[in-house]
């Protein structure tokens, strides 16, 4: 259910950055696309402007390098979005040697703090960490297999930083629920599903 509230917020930020890019007011005589380039030793980053206010809202980054036959290659290693366009990059996008994504970092109320982070392997959305207060204090911790099923979801309900309660999910069905009582971040007492009914 996590992973979809958070694909359901990513897909409301796509859609209100697509509405603000054809928002009038925020046009002037720039044109929309490739603003700038800045190289700095191995690392370039290319700005654009998605809106059409002369304001770079997207950011790639690269690792710049030599290939064995000694012409430039460019390897992407974090991309930044301004969803919101007020200067502040609310999805950061990180990317391994082999291009393939490795975590994103999103602000969900455009405050300035990242209320969700996803952190991938071999490709697949790995674990989930969430500030379902919009404070950007994580208190959700979720776990997937390689299907991208959840299996564990942790909570912190005292306040602490530390999961304390936690559900144990098994083909997408909760089976088991487990108790930290004694604050050392592990659980001592379990529930099972049918206990639970």
């Amino acid at each position: 259910m996590q992973k979809t509230l958070i694909s359901i917020a990513y897909c409301a930020l796509v859609l209100l950055a697509s509405a603000c890019a054809s928002n009038n007011e925020y046009l002037d005589t720039h044109a929309a696309g490739f603003l700038e380039e800045a190289k700095d030793g191995n690392e370039l980053v290319e700005r654009y402007d998605l809106n059409a206010d002369g304001r770079a809202d997207m950011e790639k980054v690269f690792l710049v390098f030599k290939n064995e036959r000694g012409e430039e290659e460019k390897l992407i290693r974090e991309k930044r979005l301004d969803l919101d366009y007020n200067g502040k990059f609310d999805l950061v996008a990180r990317y391994n040697k082999d291009s393939r994504l490795i975590s994103e970092s999103m602000d969900l109320d455009f405050d300035g703090k990242f209320d969700a982070e996803n952190t991938y392997e071999d490709g697949n959305l790995k674990v989930q960490q969430l500030a379902p207060g919009f404070d950007g204090r994580v208190s959700v911790w979720n776990e997937f297999n390689e299907k991208g099923e959840l299996i564990k979801k942790g909570r912190d309900t005292t306040g602490n930083g530390r999961a304390d309660f936690w559900e144990y999910y098994d083909e997408q069905k909760l089976v088991r629920v487990g108790y930290d009582r004694d604050g050392d971040g592990k659980p001592e007492y379990f529930e099972d599903s049918e206990v639970l009914r």
